[in-house]
């Protein structure tokens, strides 16, 4: 969800495949997000050709021509002239093309049709099973996913609880442990409503005892001289 604390990282160590992930982050690690499409370089006139040549395309053919087929894209395209959702599966392409250990995915599917999504979420399912490699996906588009994933992480106030052997359909689940939070976000919202309004109403036990002064105070036409008296400094 958002505001759960995805981006926020403990005052611990961070370890991937066992090597510290700021001092020694091993290789082969993908990252693959929403920022890339908003690239000027990648906006420019640019034949994806060229773009597939220099992020390794002719090292890796097959991969190559496989993920060109499932994602859909022209190699005679120039960036400049294609559309966001096309923009978006020439840079899966890319990121895809050369194996990786890890792959870090954050709602980079959301440009993309039902068809190609599901090619692709297979093709990458073969991949975690081929190679022994593994995904990280933050997404909040379940439709599809089904039993794609085989661990789910719930983030919740900064706390990731991990969930496996889902028996429910995911979107379902999901759905559930939105709802149980925002009902928990809103109980937590009138608390502190309620708390506020006790402070401004002196009920925390801060509330200067009335006196006759603030009696005369509020009506000093009633009264006039005979309470207050008036001077020049």
């Amino acid at each position: 969800a958002n505001g759960a604390g995805k981006r926020m990282v403990h005052n611990c160590k961070v370890k991937v495949f066992g090597k510290d992930a700021f001092k020694d982050a091993p290789k082969n690690i993908t990252y693959l997000g929403t920022e890339w499409a908003n690239n000027p370089i990648v906006r420019g006139d640019v034949l994806v050709s060229h773009l597939l040549s220099n992020m390794g395309g002719d090292k890796y053919p097959e991969r190559r021509d496989e993920l060109i087929n499932i994602l859909d894209i022209d190699p005679k395209w120039r960036m400049h002239q294609v559309s966001d959702g096309e923009r978006r599966r020439v840079q899966l392409v890319l990121g895809l093309i050369q194996p990786w250990n890890l792959l870090l995915m954050d709602e980079v599917t959301v440009d993309l049709d039902v068809l190609v999504r599901s090619d692709l979420l297979n093709f990458l399912k073969n991949e975690t099973e081929a190679r022994k490699a593994t995904i990280v996906y933050a997404t909040h588009i379940f439709d599809g996913l089904g039993d794609w994933p085989s661990h789910i992480a719930h983030i919740k106030q900064l706390i990731t609880y991990l969930r496996r052997n889902m028996v429910s359909p995911l979107l379902k689940v999901v759905e559930q442990w939105l709802r149980e939070d925002l009902r928990e976000l809103r109980l937590q919202a009138e608390e502190r409503k309620k708390l506020s309004q006790d402070q401004d109403k002196g009920l925390l036990g801060n509330e200067k005892p009335r006196t006759k002064w603030d009696d005369l105070s509020e009506n000093v036409t009633a009264y006039g001289d005979k309470y207050y008296n008036y001077w020049n400094h």
